[in-house]
């Protein structure tokens, strides 16, 4: 009799914890939808064409805004740049960790959770973003305000509705604000 109840409880135990972690898990999903688009990688040539543009040397500052499971930040600084990410999705932040710490890149790359809005762009000389085009005015008017002179911004696909591309490559644009 009392297999049989401890067996119950353990069965319905797992059950109960299988559908939590769906749940909470599909409870940040929804959260990071309303927060921002839903991440897209950039592709490996557009990144590349996007690291070209932004003529990295040693010591350049840069950062990804939603920057996904990390990729362009890990490829910036493994070209010699100092690159953080900043992405809210939680899953994508610890998978985008993960990669860097594997890759033994953490003195040189790291990954903010938090909404790229909230992220000051003062000190950095280059800012890539693969965003959508419900976010592009407003992101112009923080560029405008926050880049420091002589910084650049690189998009992939979608365009600033004000500043004309300093340079583009097919849909990569490199922008320079001030």
């Amino acid at each position: 009799m009392y297999l049989a109840i401890l067996i119950t409880c353990s069965i319905l135990s797992a059950i109960l914890a299988a559908l939590l972690l769906f749940f909470a898990r599909s409870l940040v999903f929804m959260f990071s939808i309303f927060q921002g688009p839903v991440y897209v990688p950039s592709s490996d040539e557009d990144m590349q064409t996007m690291l070209k543009m932004a003529q990295l040397k040693k010591g350049t500052r840069v950062i990804d805004l939603g920057s996904g499971n990390g990729k362009i930040v890990l490829a910036a600084a493994q070209a010699g740049a100092i690159a953080t990410g900043v992405e809210i999705n939680p899953f994508l932040v610890r998978a985008a960790r993960k990669n860097i710490q594997e890759a033994g890149m953490q003195k040189t790359a790291k990954i903010l959770q938090q909404s790229f809005w909230k992220t000051g762009l003062s000190k950095y000389d280059v800012i890539f973003l693969y965003g959508t085009t419900y976010i592009m005015k407003k992101l112009e008017v923080k560029l405008r305000t926050e880049m420091k002179p002589g910084a650049v911004f690189i998009s992939n696909y979608f365009q600033l509705p004000q500043l004309q591309p300093k340079q583009a490559l097919g849909k990569i644009r490199k922008y320079q604000v001030r």
